[in-house]
C-alpha cells in the first residue's frame, strides 16, 4: 500500500472536517465564503481538465478526487448559505 496516498486521503479529510466544523463562524463572513467558493470551483474545474486530457489511469482516478473535492467546497458554501437564508426569513 502506498502510505502516501494514505496521509493524503487523511489531510483531505481533516480538510473537509475543518470546514464543516468551522461553518458557524463563515456563516458571517460572506468574503470567506466568497473565497472558498472561488477556491472550490477552480479546483473542480482543474482536477476535470487534467483528468479529462491525462493517457495514465492512475492520474486520471486522482484528478477525479481532486475534482470531487472541489465540488465537496462548493457544496459546502451551497448548504451553509441556504442554511443561512432559511435563518433570516425566520
Amino acid at each position: 500500500m502506498n502510505f502516501k496516498f494514505i496521509g493524503f486521503c487523511t489531510l483531505v479529510t481533516a480538510g473537509i472536517y475543518l470546514l464543516l466544523r468551522s461553518s458557524p463562524i463563515l456563516e458571517f463572513s460572506p468574503t470567506a465564503l466568497l473565497v472558498i467558493t472561488l477556491i472550490g470551483a477552480s479546483t473542480a474545474f482543474f482536477g476535470a481538465t487534467v483528468g479529462l486530457v491525462s493517457n495514465d489511469l492512475k492520474r486520471i482516478i486522482a484528478m477525479s478526487t481532486i475534482s470531487q473535492l472541489g465540488y465537496f467546497q462548493l457544496l459546502f458554501v451551497i448548504i451553509i448559505m441556504f442554511i443561512f437564508y432559511i435563518e433570516i426569513k425566520k
